[in-house]
């Protein structure tokens, strides 16, 4: 991936369509949309200023880009503990980081959907390796390893799983601020890691089992970046002060 950057566009996430089309971070949450038969289903985790406590996962059926919205049944709260990030390791299991009101507990629970996406099972939380106040959680699209932001504490807590599914812990990376944002680019070599209440996104390269700095990027006229995305080697920087996501092309 080239050094040189560049801000290609905003767009507004407040717009449902945009959100279905692009498949981008809805700020005043974190928004996921998965397929179902002919339709998609849209999946929102509420982010309450500060923490939150009972708040469930929204769920609603879109008829394709731009169509009708249906709602469907939560996710229960009692499933969850202030979830914050949302995010699918196959097409059918989805795993949520919870802030549990950001207290310094923290934990990532687990769902299995039915091939129809109208039914859920729980799996058995992930706790341990330095879990709190979890955030975003993303995965590397080449190697499947989960990263979790940890906010407040600075560190980011990774884990790999074996041949049939089950969690391994697999170190701690320390960014070098607490943050709330963390993504692996779409060739799995780099690490972007947004600080937390500021426009600074940390970028780091993988060497071995870890990574490196490569520098900062600094979002001009952001106020407070959030969530990260890549999205066809471009990487969307949500603000969820000003409701923006931030396009940088590289």
């Amino acid at each position: 991936m080239s050094q040189h950057m560049q801000l290609v566009g905003l767009i507004a996430t407040s717009i449902y369509a945009s959100a279905v089309a692009q498949n981008t971070l809805n700020t005043t949450g974190n928004a996921r949309v998965e397929p179902s038969l002919n339709s998609y289903q849209l999946l929102v985790a509420l982010l309450p200023p500060g923490a939150g406590t009972h708040q469930p996962i929204k769920r609603f059926n879109v008829e394709g880009p731009g169509g009708a919205m249906t709602s469907l049944s939560d996710i229960p709260p009692e499933l969850t503990d202030d979830p914050a990030g949302l995010a699918f390791r196959t097409s059918r299991e989805m795993f949520v980081g919870n802030r549990h009101g950001n207290t310094g507990a923290g934990s990532v629970s687990r769902f299995t959907f039915d091939q129809q996406f109208n039914s859920f099972t729980q799996e058995p939380n992930i706790t341990g390796n330095g879990l709190a106040n979890c955030h975003q959680v993303s995965f590397d699209s080449v190697s499947g390893e989960l990263f979790v932001a940890d906010m407040f504490v600075g560190s980011v807590s990774r884990f790999i799983f074996d041949s049939l599914g089950h969690v391994i812990e697999n170190s701690i990376f320390s960014p070098g601020c607490s943050g709330v944002g963390v993504v692996v680019s779409s060739d799995g070599q780099e690490l972007f890691f947004a600080c937390y209440s500021s426009t600074e996104i940390k970028r780091f390269g993988r060497v071995g089992n870890g990574f490196a700095p490569l520098g900062s990027i600094q979002v001009s006229g952001a106020s407070r970046i959030h969530y990260l995305k890549f999205r066809e080697g471009e990487l969307y920087a949500s603000d969820i002060d000003r409701g923006l996501t931030y396009r940088i092309a590289f």
